[in-house]
C-alpha cells in the first residue's frame, strides 16, 4: 500500500495537512505488537514504557500499532488517547497465502519449514505490515523509529535497510530465549533435530543483523545485552518498572503464598512444576497450613502428582481476581531458573508493594531490591524454611513490603529521566549507512 492511500486510512482525514502546519519538533515513530488492554507481561511493559514516553517533553510522538482484532485497537485508541497519534496496521485473517516463489511443494516446502525459526511463517504470512509500515515512515519521516521487541523488529525488514535511526527494545536475552524454547517445543515443533540446529542458526544471523543496523539498544537486564553490537552503539538497561498502585499491598495474616504465570510459557512450568513437586511438599512438612495459590493453570492441565491439598489452582483468575491476591496473600514466590528477561511479575509485586522471595535469576530484571530473600531451587526445604520465617512474622513482612515500595519509588524517578537522556541521545545518534 502507497503512502497517500495509507494516509487516508489514518485517523482524521487531514494527516497530511496537519504534518505540514505542526511546527517542527523531534518526531519519534514507536511500533508495537502488543494488545495494549492485555493481562500478559508484553502489555504490561508496553504501558510501562508509553507512561514513560509520555513524560518526555517536546517531542512528538506517532504511535503504530499492529492490531489483531477491533478490540485490541479499542484499547489502544482508549490509551493512547490525548497523549499520542495512533495508526494502527490491521493483520490479516488469511495472510498473505502462497502464491509466487512461496509456492512450495514437496520436500522443498517441507524442508523450508522445518528450518523456520519460530514465529517465522507467521511473518511471512503478515508480510503486509513491512510494506505498511514503510509507507508510514515515508509520510511521517520521523527523526527516531523505536521498535518494541525483536518480534517486532521481525516484521520490519524495510525499516532495517533505511537509514532511519533505530532503537531497538530487547525483552530477554533473545538468541537464548529462542533456542531454550526450540528445545521446550522439541517435537511440537519439527521431528528433524538438524533443522532446529539451522533455524537457531538462522535466528541468531537475523538477530545479529537487526542489531548491528540500530543506533540505540535498550535492554532489561544487563544480561539481555547483545554480544554482537556496534562499538559505538547506544546501550541503555532499564528494568521495567510499573506505576505504583493507588492501593497497597496488607499483612492479612492468610498464609496464603501466590504465583503468577500461564504455565503454557516454558519458564512458568518449570516454577509451577518446582512449587508442586518440591516447595509444597517440603512446606507441609514443616507447616501444613500455608496454601500456594497458582493464577495460570487449572487442576486439569496438570499431572496428578503434582496436585495436593495445599495448592490451589486458580486459571485464569482475571484482572481483578490477580489484584485481590497481590493485595491480600501473604507472600509471592518467583521461583524462575531463566537469568534473562523482564520479570514483570515481580514488578507487577513491587507496584503494589507485595513481599516476595526469589532466585537470583529472578532478581535478575530488579537489581535496586538487593536485599530481597533469596531461594534456591536446588534446596527446596531450606526455601521452605526461609519462607515460612517470613509469614510467621508480619513485622518481617511489613518490612519487606516497605523496603521494596521505597527502593521501586527511588528506581522509578530515576529511571524517568534516564528515558529522557536515552531518547534524546538517540536522537543526536549519527545516521550511518547500512551496514551488512
Amino acid at each position: 500500500m502507497d503512502a497517500e492511500k495509507l494516509t487516508a486510512r489514518m485517523e482524521f482525514g487531514t494527516y497530511e495537512q496537519e504534518l505540514r502546519m505542526t511546527t517542527r519538533r523531534p518526531t519519534v515513530m514507536i511500533f508495537l505488537m502488543a494488545d495494549l488492554g492485555g493481562k500478559d507481561g508484553a502489555a504490561a511493559w508496553a504501558r510501562h514504557l508509553l507512561f514513560q514516553l509520555r513524560q518526555i517533553e517536546g517531542i512528538r510522538f506517532v504511535v503504530v500499532t499492529s492490531e489483531t482484532s477491533s478490540r485490541s485497537r479499542d484499547h489502544a485508541d482508549a490509551i493512547l488517547e490525548g497523549a499520542f497519534e495512533h495508526v494502527a496496521i490491521q493483520w490479516r485473517e488469511n495472510g498473505a497465502g502462497t502464491s509466487g516463489t512461496e509456492r512450495w511443494v514437496g520436500v522443498k516446502r517441507t524442508i523450508q519449514r522445518a528450518s523456520d525459526h519460530i514465529g517465522e511463517q507467521l511473518i511471512r504470512k503478515q508480510s503486509h505490515i513491512d510494506r505498511e509500515f514503510k509507507a508510514i515512515v515515508e509520510t511521517v519521516q520521523p527523526d527516531l523509529v523505536m521498535i518494541n521487541d525483536i518480534w517486532a523488529a521481525f516484521h520490519l525488514p524495510a525499516v532495517f535497510d533505511s537509514n532511519v535511526r533505530k532503537c531497538l527494545i530487547l525483552l530477554n536475552d533473545e538468541v537464548s530465549f529462542h533456542k531454550q524454547l526450540l528445545s521446550y517445543l522439541g517435537s511440537d515443533l519439527t521431528t528433524y533435530r538438524w533443522s532446529r540446529w539451522i533455524a537457531q542458526f538462522r535466528f541468531r544471523r537475523k538477530f545479529e543483523r537487526i542489531v548491528r543496523r540500530c543506533q540505540a539498544i535498550v535492554v532489561l537486564t544487563r544480561n539481555d545485552i547483545p554480544k554482537m553490537r556496534p562499538a559505538n552503539q547506544l546501550t541503555a538497561v532499564l528494568p521495567p518498572l510499573l506505576s505504583e498502585q493507588s492501593r497497597g499491598w496488607e499483612h492479612t495474616k492468610s498464609r496464603r503464598l501466590l504465583f503468577v504465570g500461564h504455565i503454557r510459557h516454558f519458564s512458568n512450568r518449570y516454577a509451577i512444576e518446582w512449587i508442586c513437586t518440591r516447595l509444597m511438599p517440603a512446606m507441609s512438612e514443616l507447616d501444613d497450613t500455608v496454601t500456594m495459590c497458582i493464577v495460570g493453570a487449572t487442576d486439569d492441565c496438570v499431572p496428578a502428582h503434582w496436585r495436593s491439598s495445599s495448592v490451589v489452582f486458580l486459571g485464569d483468575a482475571g484482572r481483578e481476581g490477580i489484584v485481590r491476591h497481590l493485595l491480600s496473600d501473604d507472600l509471592f514466590v518467583a521461583p524462575i531458573s531463566n537469568p534473562f528477561g523482564a520479570k514483570l511479575k515481580l514488578a507487577e509485586c513491587a507496584a503494589y508493594g507485595m513481599p516476595f522471595v526469589a532466585t537470583d535469576a529472578a532478581m535478575s530484571g530488579l537489581p535496586f531490591l538487593p536485599n530481597v530473600p533469596r531461594i534456591d531451587l536446588a534446596n527446596p526445604r531450606a526455601a521452605a524454611l526461609i519462607i515460612k520465617q517470613c509469614i510467621e512474622s508480619g513485622k518481617t513482612l511489613r518490612e519487606l513490603s516497605m523496603y521494596i515500595e521505597q527502593e521501586t519509588r527511588k528506581a522509578r524517578c530515576e529511571q524517568t529521566q534516564e528515558w529522557r537522556v536515552l531518547v534524546r541521545r538517540a536522537l543526536e545518534c549519527e545516521v550511518y549507512a547500512r551496514q551488512s
